[in-house]
């Protein structure tokens, strides 16, 4: 089972033919020689960055981005897959942890996980854009004198020019860490439960070599006091029968003890398992309740978004120089043609369709020239409508 989870800066992985990105993959893949490591291959003017985590002996789990250009600052990569892969984990979306703190597929596929994986992957690919803005250096032409086969390896500790060079001149370039040790650790609540259980399992192998000493010791008195009955008489047989009794009373008391140290040890486990199931039924919830909240954000968003391109916040009226201006948030990045509507109380009319915004994304402002022959001993009510639909009102004040 390998699988690849696909992001992307910039233009789309979509836009490359399917059978060429089955091909570098295999070609990746077949270049994987440790626990972990990231191959890069370019892809006309872009990198595609592939990480890659073995599982087990026949699969690995993928995770690419295409980038705009060489990053110079691979700890950027590093840290936001392995993140990503300790999110799977902790999630238990495609991989969990084993009670020996290794690492196995989960019983659901892709197929089973998939709106869990497409969050997982929408995140990373947040996270990605955030941390790679001014960390891409643009590449220069293919070097048609280099086949695209060819492989360079490079160990993230190399310096960082050297890596840029191997990643847009040579057809695959394989990057892997100092050490081949596994860097994604179990949480904190199964390694309890391991530790727990190893100590569970050290009381049960004790208490199995006291119980086989009590029937050597019950065997020994036995043959002491045949043998002392037989030696000594029976003149002396009250008192070994005594002494034989206080041994084993002692290694009762003994046994009775370590069993008393196994009950509470069992009861602590018992107790644990019960915390770390509450512990997981309060993550479960927790979980629901975010992917409702962000559904339901999305939900407004679109709706907002599909109204309108932009949200007034706030306006203002030079009446000295005639310009209107507004603070505006933008929900997403378009150009938009509005036109600006002013009306006195009186029944004056003012006009202008001239106008062209492109909006960007977040709190931005703006200032258009309306008119500069407005009485400002008067109050006039500005509108902004789009000026392909003017039955959409984006906005507006009173000045």
């Amino acid at each position: 089972m390998n699988v690849y989870i696909f992001t992307s800066i910039g233009k789309r992985i979509s836009s490359y033919p399917e059978d060429t990105l089955s091909e570098v993959f295999d070609r990746c893949k077949s270049l994987s020689n440790f626990y972990r490591q990231i191959i890069v291959h370019r892809l006309d003017n872009q990198i595609l960055y592939t990480y890659l985590r073995k599982i087990d002996e026949n699969s690995f789990l993928g995770l690419s981005v295409v980038l705009d250009g060489a990053i110079d600052d691979l700890r950027i990569l590093w840290q936001s897959f392995e993140g990503c892969v300790t999110d799977f984990l902790n999630d238990g979306v495609l991989l969990s942890y084993t009670q020996s703190s290794g690492i196995v597929w989960t019983e659901h596929g892709i197929l089973e996980s998939q709106e869990e994986v497409n969050l997982k992957r929408h995140n990373l690919e947040i996270l990605l854009k955030k941390r790679t803005k001014g960390h891409l250096r643009q590449i220069p032409p293919v070097d048609f004198s280099v086949s695209i086969d060819s492989i360079k390896q490079h160990s993230i500790s190399d310096a960082i020019e050297d890596i840029i060079y191997s990643c847009h001149t040579f057809g695959y370039t394989v990057i892997v860490p100092e050490s081949n040790e596994d860097a994604i650790r179990p949480n904190r609540y199964q390694t309890l439960i391991k530790k727990i259980s190893d100590e569970n399992s050290s009381l049960k192998e004790k208490n199995k070599k006291l119980l086989t000493k009590k029937k050597q010791l019950k065997i020994v008195s036995i043959l002491a006091v045949v043998l002392l009955f037989a030696v000594v008489g029976i003149c002396f047989l009250t008192d070994n029968l005594k002494s034989t009794k206080n041994a084993l009373s002692n290694a009762n008391d003994t046994i009775g003890f370590q069993r008393n140290d196994i009950s509470q040890k069992s009861m602590r486990i018992s107790n644990l398992q019960i915390l770390n199931e509450n512990l997981q039924s309060e993550l479960r919830t927790e979980y629901d309740k975010r992917i409702e909240a962000e559904n339901k954000l999305y939900e407004i968003s679109d709706n907002i978004r599909r109204r309108q391109p932009f949200v007034i916040t706030k306006t203002s009226f030079n009446f000295s120089t005639g310009y209107f201006s507004f603070d505006y948030y933008g929900m997403e990045e378009k150009y938009v043609r509005f036109v600006v509507c002013a009306f006195s109380e009186d029944g004056e009319y003012f006009y202008n369709n001239n106008y062209a915004l492109y909006v960007y994304k977040g709190h931005h402002s703006h200032s258009v020239y309306f008119s500069s022959d407005l009485n400002r001993g008067k109050y006039y009510s500005f509108l902004i409508k789009e000026r392909d639909d003017l039955n959409v009102v984006i906005g507006g004040g009173r000045h």
